[in-house]
């Protein structure tokens, strides 16, 4: 049994690393920390460890994304359901996912990633839609400097996650990801001493999988362009 935990900031590429992840049959990556802190109600509610391995597994891989926002809460959550609720979130961690490792997924252009969270909180859609095509954005250069600043924010209490804990992360850019898919999934392959084994090469199953299509479009470029100039 191998785990990993993607760790990352919303608008992120975590939806497309899942689909990735998923399609060489490399775990389940979804957003289940989210999962964990919402009500019981939420047809995404998690409320038990089974539920937890069982939306993240495939082929003996274990995988989770987790946002910063959702780190602490989820952890509350984990432990209650889990028994472990006096016992420090790292050994918790470890514990239920034994020899669990981490990927740092994170995006090189902060505007950009700005501009995505921005467009996600006024519309409300995550991934693509076409309900989302026609929604009326409103740009604000002082709210994508505050999402800048935010997500920055949620960097750095990541990174000192990585710090505070002696964790070497397999640090991924959404940007690398998207440019070479084939070159990067075999990367965290290796990193997860994960073997892809098929009739077929990685580069031929990656063409194969069925992906959203971006997100940034032309409201997107001219919001870019009134920030860079």
């Amino acid at each position: 049994m191998k785990y990993y935990m993607v760790c990352c900031q919303p608008r992120s590429g975590t939806h497309l690393l899942r689909r990735l992840m998923m399609g060489v049959g490399a775990g389940i990556p979804r957003e289940s920390f989210w999962g964990l802190c919402v009500e019981e109600e939420h047809k995404k509610y998690v409320d038990s460890i089974e539920t937890l391995y069982k939306r993240g597994m495939r082929n003996d891989i274990w995988g989770v994304s987790v946002h910063w926002q959702d780190y602490t809460p989820g952890m509350e959550r984990l432990k209650k359901i889990s028994e472990l609720k006096d016992a420090e979130n790292f050994k918790v961690l470890n514990d239920l996912f034994p020899g669990i490792k981490f990927i740092y997924l994170y995006r090189l252009n902060k505007i950009k990633h700005a501009i995505s969270l921005i467009k996600a909180y006024q519309s409300g859609m995550y991934t693509f839609s076409d309900q989302a095509t026609d929604f009326n954005f409103k740009y604000s250069k002082v709210e994508i400097e505050k999402a800048i600043l935010k997500l920055s924010k949620w960097e750095a209490k990541w990174l000192d996650f990585f710090e505070k804990y002696a964790v070497v992360p397999h640090f991924l850019s959404y940007e690398s990801l998207c440019e070479d898919k084939a070159k990067t999934i075999g990367g965290i392959l290796d990193f997860l001493d994960i073997k892809f084994e098929a009739d077929e090469s990685l580069e031929e199953r990656i063409a194969k999988i069925s992906l959203h299509r971006q997100q940034y479009d032309d409201i997107s470029a001219e919001w870019y362009r009134n920030i860079v100039g």
